[in-house]
């Protein structure tokens, strides 16, 4: 029986979209059955196109380093809209990680966008947090609201940001803007706000502060919290408060905000504990594992989602590994970890802009662990005697010719058929009228290939091919035509036997494979190639 896989891969950051990442699955591993995946981060918008139907509208917005951008909304038949925090405040969206200070990035253009959906009538706003390239504990967002922050004198703040939060004394809630519908925060992580576990010290040199401003950022985001401690109820949850530089923090206790984990989302959306044990194997992954990845990330949200019995059936593909198997005990269900850096590329760049054709290889050699590619021989002979004057090869027999010793036993291949329509003959049924009528019309049969690595009967997986000895053959019988069925056999033909091709003809394959040709026209080039002279 053919493996069923579950594939669930998120994104890599920079180089391929979940989705990508699902096509090229469902096209190179049979029996896959594949859904774009995120956290709430990098993707969480397009993953949430794949799943909802609605309407998209475009809303105008400052980016976190002031540039006037549009970014797209989603609103679902049910009057829910969805919007993704990173392409407003995110991290990729800088043309350079270094062309601002974190400091000066601003997460008010996230909050221009929460005003402007009031405009919309929305019933409930899921807002995806992650992937962020700010770290201003939601100031900014807040100022857009209408929240004035105001100095020891009394006056407002002018440019407001993190750099400048221990100047803040007393808040004016005065007039705040009052948003007419709920908000649900999807969180791309469980990090506390503050600490060696917080927003900062985790986040914060990925975009780009070194260590002096982390330490700087961290007191500022612990001053703030005392503030905000004396105007606003903080509760003593704390997970995903330090999501998107502290952005889940400020929507979860002062925006009263529902809070759910992105990947829990995005798996109640595929029925995830439901349809998972219709599969053998689950794959998935990220762009970089390590230790975040278990920490309310896809990969960590899978497999906690996963028995005992699931051990030793997940397969992880990510860019590159930072996990040590030993020392992990998050990866005891996991049978192995495919990777392009160190396995396949030193070069990061490299291995960015390669990353589908490294991912393929990944796929095959998950083929050759699970052996669904298999080094299979040529395990029956040539069919051929002293009469024989057309040799026709194919490239290497199929899963069925394989099973019955016999060339194109599949009852699905038009061969025999076309043959015999070439010939105005019956079509041969038995195993011996198909040698007879062979024998009849001095007609010999064999393969390209004596060896090789095949997945199934697919010409498209073949590798590792240990060629026929065609020359024994030519030198024995007097072969006067060779006819090339398909063009995996006329490939390999010009590859190990140039000096035959004058004898060869290379005409279309009567695979059921190759829909392309009609079966009349296979008759017609069949009987010209073989009848001519």
């Amino acid at each position: 029986m053919p493996y069923k896989f579950l594939v669930l891969i998120d994104s890599f950051k920079g180089s391929i979209s979940s989705i990508e990442l699902a096509k090229l699955f469902k096209t190179n591993l049979a029996g896959s059955k594949t859904y774009p995946i995120s956290d709430g981060g990098d993707g969480f918008y397009e993953t949430i196109k794949y799943y909802k139907k609605g309407k998209e509208v475009f809303i105008n917005v400052d980016s976190l380093e002031g540039r006037q951008i549009s970014v797209p909304v989603l609103i679902d038949e049910n009057n829910n809209a969805y919007l993704e925090s990173a392409k407003i405040i995110g991290l990729t969206i800088l043309q350079d990680v270094n062309s601002t200070n974190i400091f000066d990035r601003s997460s008010f253009g996230l909050g221009q966008a929460l005003i402007k959906l009031n405009d919309f009538n929305i019933n409930k706003l899921f807002l995806g947090l992650g992937g962020s390239g700010t770290s201003d504990l939601g100031l900014g967002v807040l100022s857009a609201l209408g929240y004035k922050f105001l100095s020891e004198d009394g006056q407002e703040i002018k440019n407001l940001n993190i750099r400048k939060a221990k100047t803040i004394k007393t808040i004016d809630l005065a007039n705040i803007t009052k948003l007419n519908y709920e908000i649900t925060i999807v969180n791309d992580c469980k990090n506390e706000l503050f600490g060696l576990n917080g927003a900062n010290f985790v986040y914060a040199h990925q975009k780009g502060a070194n260590k002096e401003e982390i330490i700087t950022l961290d007191e500022n985001f612990i001053y703030l919290n005392d503030l905000f401690s004396k105007y606003f109820c903080i509760t003593k949850d704390t997970i995903g408060d330090g999501s998107a530089g502290g952005l889940g923090y400020v929507f979860k206790h002062i925006l009263h905000a529902n809070y759910f984990q992105g990947i829990d989302f995005l798996l109640e959306q595929i029925n995830f504990d439901k349809i998972k044990n219709n599969f053998d194997y689950i794959i998935s992954g990220e762009g970089c594992l390590d230790e975040q990845s278990f920490d309310g990330k896809v990969v960590g949200g899978i497999l906690s989602r996963l028995d005992e019995n699931w051990k030793n059936r997940v397969f992880l593909f990510c860019g590159q590994n930072k996990i040590s198997r030993e020392n992990d005990k998050n990866l005891e269900k996991i049978k192995k970890i495919y990777t392009i850096l160190q396995k396949h590329t030193e070069n990061e760049k490299n291995a960015i802009k390669n990353v589908k054709k490294y991912i393929k290889m990944n796929i095959t050699e998950l083929k050759k662990d699970l052996e669904i590619i298999k080094k299979v021989n040529h395990t029956f002979p040539i069919f051929i005697n002293e009469n024989s004057k057309i040799l026709i090869l194919g490239s290497f027999p199929s899963v069925k010719s394989r099973e019955e010793n016999f060339y194109y036993m599949n009852p699905h291949n038009r061969f025999y058929s076309v043959l015999a329509s070439v010939f105005n003959e019956e079509i041969p049924i038995t195993l011996n009228d198909k040698k007879d009528f062979l024998r009849n019309h001095n007609i010999a049969l064999y393969d390209v290939i004596e060896s090789c690595e095949i997945e199934g009967s697919k010409d498209n997986s073949i590798l590792n091919v240990v060629p026929i000895d065609l020359d024994k053959i030519m030198s024995k019988y007097k072969i006067d035509k060779i006819i090339l069925n398909g063009g995996k056999a006329a490939s390999l033909f010009k590859k190990y036997f140039k000096k035959y091709l004058i004898f060869a003809r290379i005409l279309p394959s009567t695979s059921p494979l190759n829909a392309n040709d009609k079966l009349n026209k296979l008759v017609e080039v069949y009987k010209k190639a073989i009848l001519d002279d």
